[in-house]
C-alpha cells in the first residue's frame, strides 16, 4: 500500500510540475521586464473592477496611466476600507471588486484588534501566480521531494467555524488553501496530516494527533509552516510525549524511530524523518530570532525563508534554496508601488525603479479590490533576479510587534490598558508593554500602581482584552506565546525618559507610548517586589 501511495504521489507531483511549468515561465518572462508586467497587471485590474462600487467612485473606466491612477485613487489602510468590507460581509456584491467573494480571512492591525480581508477568485489567482512558480521550483530543484508526503501546517479550530452576517465563511485552516489548482491538489493528496485534525476539540489533542500522523510518515519530504516557533513547539511536544506517542505507532515504525534516535544521538528531526528535504518558514524580521532554536531540532535540514505573503496579498516569493537569499518581487500577482522611506513625501515608486539597498514600504492593488492598500511593512532590496528586485522583510512601520504571528498593535495596547483600568478601577501612572523572546516568547507589562495585587488585576484585565484579537489568542492557544507578565516599577516615566536619552534619543522627542519593541527596557526600571 505504501508503495502504491508513493507511486501515486510521484505521478501527481510530476503532473503538477508539468502543469505549473507555464506559470513558472511566465514569471521568468515578467521578471525580465517588470515594468511591462506591472503595467499589464494594473490595466487588467482597472478593466475587471470598473463596475464595482469602489471602481465607479474613482472612475476606473477612464484611467489610462499609472500617473493618473496614483493621482485619482488614494493610498488607504484598513480603516478607510472598513465600511466597504462591512457591506461585502453583509452579503452585498460588487463592492470593492466584481470578482466572486469566496471567504474572509482574519488579520489584525493598528486601528482594530481583528479585521477581515475578503478573498475573491481574482485574489486567489493573484496568489497562485506567485505560489505556482515557487511550488514548481521546489519540485524541480529539491532532490527527493517528488513523491514524498508533505506537512502544510494545519490550524486547530479552537472555536466554531464562523460566518459573516451575509453567511460568508471566515478563516483558512491550513497553508495549502493559499495554493490553487494543481499545486493545491498535489499538496492535499500528499498531506502527511489529514485536515480533519483541525476539528479536534482542544489544542493539546490537535498537537498530539498532528505528531502521531507526522511520526508515521517515515518518508516525510517537506514541512511548510509560518512561524518557526510553531514547529519548535511541535518538536518540544514530541520530546515530552515520545514514549506515549511511540505506543500509538506501528511497531515497525516505532522501531525505526528508535534506531534513528540512536544513530543521531539526539532527539532531532532527522532521526524521525531521514528523508526530510526542506523546511519552509518565516526567517526574516523578528522571526529570525527563532531560527537558531529551530535549527537545534533540525541541524541538517535546509530551511528556506518564505516570501512576504501578508493576509492582504503576496509581495515576494522564494525561488532560491540559499538560506540568506532575498525573495523575488511577485510582479505577476498584484500591481505594486513602494514608498521610499528615505523620501516619504515623494510619489511611490514602481518595482523596476527600486535601488539595491533601498528601504521601502509596499502599497498593493489586489484582485479583491484593495486599491493602493498600504501594507505598512518595511522591506530592503537585496539584489536582482533578471531585472526584478529581490527583497528582505525587515519589520513594521505602524508600531506593530509580531513575535510569532500575534501582531500586537500600538492602538490595540492603548485600548486594552484604557479598558482594563476602567473595568478594574486600578490606576496606573505609568505603563509600557514590550515583547521578549526569553525564556520563551511573551510580553512584559511594566506598570506603576498601588500594590502587587492591583498590578496582577490590571495584567489579567489587559490580557483579557488582548485575547479578543484572533491572532494574539491563537498564538496563546497554540503555546507559541506565553502569558502576559507584569512587573511593578517605581518612577516609571522618569526612568523611561532616562533610558531613551541614554540611547541617543532627545528628551524633546520622548513621547509616551504603551508598546515598544526596543531591547532597552529589561534593565531600565527600578523594580518593586514582583507580584
Amino acid at each position: 500500500m505504501n508503495a502504491l501511495n508513493a507511486l501515486a504521489r510521484t505521478a501527481l507531483h510530476h503532473l503538477c510540475s508539468a502543469g505549473l511549468r507555464h506559470s513558472a515561465r511566465a514569471f521568468e518572462r515578467a521578471a525580465q521586464d517588470p515594468e511591462r508586467a506591472q503595467h499589464e497587471r494594473l490595466q487588467r485590474f482597472l478593466a475587471d473592477n470598473a463596475g464595482s462600487v469602489y471602481g465607479l467612485q474613482y472612475g476606473y473606466h477612464s484611467i489610462r496611466t499609472v500617473e493618473e491612477f496614483q493621482r485619482r485613487v488614494p493610498v488607504v489602510d484598513h480603516a478607510h476600507l472598513a465600511p466597504r468590507i462591512e457591506q461585502a460581509a453583509a452579503g452585498h456584491t460588487n463592492v470593492l471588486s466584481t470578482s466572486p467573494l469566496r471567504m474572509f480571512e482574519r488579520t489584525s492591525g493598528s486601528t482594530s484588534a481583528t479585521r477581515l480581508v475578503p478573498y475573491t477568485d481574482d485574489l486567489l489567482q493573484d496568489i497562485s501566480h506567485a505560489t505556482g512558480p515557487w511550488f514548481h521550483h521546489l519540485l524541480s530543484s529539491v532532490d527527493g521531494l517528488v513523491g514524498s508526503p508533505q506537512y502544510w501546517s494545519i490550524s486547530p479550530v479552537a472555536q466554531q467555524r464562523q460566518r459573516t452576517e451575509g453567511g460568508i465563511p471566515i478563516g483558512f485552516t491550513d497553508d495549502a488553501q493559499f495554493l490553487s489548482g494543481l499545486e493545491n491538489l498535489a499538496a492535499r493528496f500528499t498531506m502527511a496530516v489529514p485536515a480533519s485534525v483541525a476539528a479536534l476539540p482542544s489544542v493539546e489533542e490537535w498537537r498530539l494527533s498532528t505528531l502521531r500522523h507526522l511520526l508515521e510518515a517515515h518518508d516525510l519530504g517537506l514541512i511548510s509552516v509560518w512561524s518557526p516557533s510553531y514547529l519548535t513547539l511541535l518538536m518540544q511536544a514530541a520530546r515530552e510525549h515520545l514514549p506515549s506517542l511511540l505506543k500509538l505507532l506501528r511497531p515497525s515504525r516505532a522501531a525505526e524511530i528508535l534506531d534513528g534516535l540512536d544513530a543521531e544521538g539526539a532527539l532531532v528531526g532527522e532521526a524521525f524523518w531521514p528523508g526530510l528535504r526542506l523546511i519552509s518558514c518565516w526567517t526574516d524580521g523578528v522571526s529570525a530570532q527563532f531560527v537558531p532554536e529551530l535549527r537545534r531540532f533540525f541541524p541538517k535540514t535546509p530551511i528556506q525563508g518564505k516570501g512576504l505573503l501578508a493576509t492582504e496579498g503576496v509581495v515576494s516569493v522564494p525561488l532560491s534554496l540559499q538560506e540568506d537569499a532575498g525573495r523575488v518581487l511577485a510582479v505577476r500577482s498584484h500591481f505594486m508601488e513602494f514608498m521610499d522611506l528615505d523620501a516619504p513625501r515623494s510619489r511611490p515608486l514602481l518595482a523596476h525603479a527600486l535601488r539595491e539597498g533601498g528601504r521601502y514600504s509596499p502599497v498593493l492593488t489586489t484582485g479583491n479590490g484593495f486599491a493602493r492598500f498600504h501594507l505598512k511593512d518595511v522591506v530592503t532590496v537585496t539584489g536582482m533576479q533578471g531585472r526584478t528586485p529581490c527583497i528582505r522583510f525587515e519589520g513594521r512601520l505602524d508600531g506593530t510587534t509580531d513575535l510569532c504571528g500575534e501582531k500586537v498593535a500600538m492602538n490595540q495596547v492603548e485600548d486594552a490598558l484604557k479598558d482594563a483600568q476602567r473595568s478594574t478601577g486600578v490606576r496606573a501612572s505609568f505603563s509600557l508593554m514590550t515583547p521578549l523572546r526569553e525564556p520563551s516568547a511573551h510580553y512584559r507589562l511594566y506598570v506603576e500602581c498601588d500594590g502587587a495585587a492591583a498590578a496582577v488585576t490590571l495584567r489579567d484585565a489587559v490580557e483579557e482584552q488582548l485575547m479578543k484579537a484572533h491572532p494574539y489568542r491563537y498564538c496563546r492557544e497554540l503555546g507559541q506565546l506565553a502569558p502576559l507578565e507584569v512587573v511593578r516599577v517605581r518612577d516609571g516615566w522618569r526612568q523611561y525618559q532616562q533610558a531613551l536619552a541614554a540611547n541617543g534619543i532627545r528628551l524633546g522627542d520622548a513621547k509616551a507610548q504603551h508598546l515598544d519593541a526596543r531591547p532597552i527596557w529589561r534593565d531600565a526600571f527600578t523594580v518593586e517586589a514582583r507580584p
